[in-house]
């Protein structure tokens, strides 16, 4: 009897010893499987922040050509508008000096015709 008590008592240690010995594996395997888990969430996860970070910048890029496009047309209008403004400064240059050339031959007596000549020539 004491024998069967021996071998039943090998028995049951050994099974217990599996038991943990299987118990332990499992436990590897699940921690092994959560960190593979974790890994691949993480990747996800950077690869998500990544595409976000890529959309935000596109977004901020195309909103900056846009502001540049509209800064570009406001600067064409401006400088439609002073190539106007200069034609009519070099009209109005071109008038004064016309007129100041009339005064200045006025003046000097070398008028080309009109009231001033006939009186002089007696007509």
């Amino acid at each position: 009897m004491l024998e069967v008590v021996a071998t039943l008592t090998g028995i049951l240690f050994g099974a217990i010893a599996t038991l943990i010995g299987v118990r332990s594996y499992i436990q590897n395997i699940r921690r092994d499987w959560q960190q593979r888990l974790q890994a691949e969430m993480d990747k996800q996860a950077d690869s998500k922040l990544k595409a976000y970070a890529a959309e935000r910048d596109f977004n901020h890029l195309r909103n900056n050509q846009e502001q540049m496009k509209q800064a570009v047309s406001k600067l064409q209008d401006e400088s439609e508008e002073m190539s106007h403004v200069l034609i009519e400064l070099k009209t109005l240059q071109t008038a004064m000096n016309n007129r100041l050339e009339m005064l200045t031959a006025r003046v000097d007596g070398e008028t080309t015709g009109g009231w001033a000549r006939r009186n002089r020539d007696g007509g």
